[in-house]
């Protein structure tokens, strides 16, 4: 500093003994639901994420690889591994994202949106009930 200058500071200390730092008093984003298209579904580490484009977002910007939620997934004790079901959403498919904790930096997918265009099957006439996987 030059002379004559000087620097004049204030602050609010806590006492050394408090264990945890006090929650700031700030207001969190609260995200809800959205739609998005899958633009990819080759997750590099193979744990069946997608990377999205929320309808919100311009062409080049995506999610990183966020979950997807299934009905059945995880492990056991018994059954470590190979359960549950793997339904993988297709690059393509519009799909709806729930955020954890309403954390708009915790996306997850909730499930694909069927909607006419991508697979047949919601015709009237229908009245059987399969499942067709490709295996």
């Amino acid at each position: 500093m030059s002379q004559g200058s000087y620097y004049k500071n204030r602050f609010t200390a806590i006492p050394a003994t408090i264990k945890a730092l006090p929650s700031p008093k700030v207001r969190m984003p609260l995200a809800e639901t959205q739609m998005a298209t899958v633009l990819s579904n080759a997750d590099p580490q193979g744990k069946g994420r997608v990377r999205v484009r929320m309808n919100w977002q311009t062409d080049g910007m995506q999610t990183g690889w966020v979950r997807v939620m299934t009905p059945d997934g995880g492990s056991s004790k018994d059954v470590k591994s190979n359960r549950g079901f793997v339904f993988i959403p297709e690059v393509g498919d519009q799909v709806l994202l729930g955020f954890r904790h309403g954390d708009p930096a915790r996306p997850y997918v909730m499930g694909s949106l069927f909607n006419g265009v991508t697979g047949s099957g919601g015709f009237a006439a229908n009245h059987k009930k399969s499942l067709t996987t490709r295996s």
